[in-house]
């Protein structure tokens, strides 16, 4: 990604150290850990993003949500990014940016930072969010801003494509 390419995140419902080096061998560049939607514990972070590290790939942990203490565990766990829920303005994405900086701090700009843009206040917040020097990558998480724009369930509705181009365009 930092030289301009592609990278696939692959986001398994089996959540195993064995299905994280499956992934690897099939040649997928990255895994995420979902915590927010998943049933994964601390350990069990910690065990896939050492079976990610076996694989030579990239565990991509999405916490429950923005909490300095569960992300500093995460952190811990020597995952290599956080894709983070509910950024909502700028302070909030500082705030991720501050957190990995005191958990990583001899290696924070190693860890990727995902902002995850999922509300109406968000997309009114971009030009702001996008200023905030730290934040690797952003992912507008069109079922949650669906919700969020009246438009439930409406991926694909005229408001929320119009969104979603919108924010890709900024």
């Amino acid at each position: 990604l930092s030289n301009g390419g592609h990278a696939v995140l692959v986001n398994p419902d089996f959540e195993t150290p064995t299905m994280v080096e499956f992934l690897g061998e099939l040649g997928f560049e990255s895994v995420m850990l979902d915590c927010e939607h998943g049933t994964l514990s601390v350990e069990g972070v910690q065990s896939m993003a050492r079976a990610a590290r076996a694989a030579g790939i990239c565990a991509i942990v999405r916490p429950e949500y923005m909490h300095r203490a569960i992300i500093t565990r995460y952190l811990d766990c020597r995952i290599d990014g956080i894709m983070v829920p509910l950024i909502r303005d700028a302070a909030s994405a500082q705030e991720i940016v501050d957190i990995v900086r005191y958990a990583r701090p001899d290696d924070h700009g190693e860890v990727m930072i995902i902002a995850m843009i999922e509300t109406a206040e968000a997309i009114a917040n971009l030009p702001d969010i996008l200023k905030v020097d730290g934040i690797s990558a952003f992912f507008v998480a069109r079922g949650d801003l669906s919700k969020s724009l009246g438009f439930p369930d409406q991926k694909n509705h005229p408001a929320v494509i119009a969104a979603l181009d919108g924010a890709i365009a900024q």
